[in-house]
């Protein structure tokens, strides 16, 4: 459950929560821990290294090869940049 809490502090939507939960419920665990991962990477929610680290820990533990989550490692944010979705709502359109 720490990573649905941690998702939903980043800004994983209520639906998509409820929806990982109810896999949970139905011991779907590994449908539950990719759907969450998915989540998160389609909507470009940003996470840190601590959060990529307690994913992967969980990855290991159910056995899920690296390549079922390594992508995530887009979204970790870098300390000294401006996070994506501020850059996004920053970004100059150019007028057509």
């Amino acid at each position: 459950m720490l990573l649905l809490d941690i998702s939903k502090e980043l800004g994983l939507n209520e639906v998509d929560l409820v929806n990982v939960k109810d896999l949970l419920l139905h011991q779907e665990y590994g449908l539950a821990f990719d759907t969450l991962i998915t989540h998160l990477y389609e909507y470009d929610i940003e996470i840190d290294r601590d959060f990529y680290c307690l994913i992967e820990g969980v990855a290991k533990k159910m056995h899920i090869p690296k390549d079922g989550y390594a992508f995530l490692i887009e979204l970790v944010r870098s300390e000294n940049a401006i996070p994506k979705p501020l850059k996004d709502k920053l970004r100059y359109k150019a007028p057509k």
